[in-house]
């Protein structure tokens, strides 16, 4: 008899994967907290979610939690030009 495989995901972001995957559901169309858990998670998803969706997210949730001024502005005409 063979071992299962122990794979250390959260289960979401296994179904979050999925829905991806067959269609359901694009990434921008998400909540907040599925996008987090995907982006934090150790998966690789570049070949579910466009390298630019994932560029986009990260540069908007380093923006909202940013206080400084300069990082604000670098991060706002990163954003533009990904746009």
């Amino acid at each position: 008899m063979t071992k299962a495989l122990r794979i250390d995901v959260h289960p979401r972001v296994i179904k979050l994967a999925e829905m991806i995957d067959m269609g359901h559901r694009e990434f921008s169309e998400l909540h907040v907290r599925d996008k987090e858990l995907l982006v934090q998670s150790e998966v690789d998803i570049t070949d579910l979610v466009p390298l630019e969706q994932l560029t986009r997210y990260k540069l908007k949730r380093e923006l909202d939690s940013t206080d400084s001024k300069t990082k604000s502005a670098i991060l706002r005409a990163k954003l533009a030009l990904k746009q």
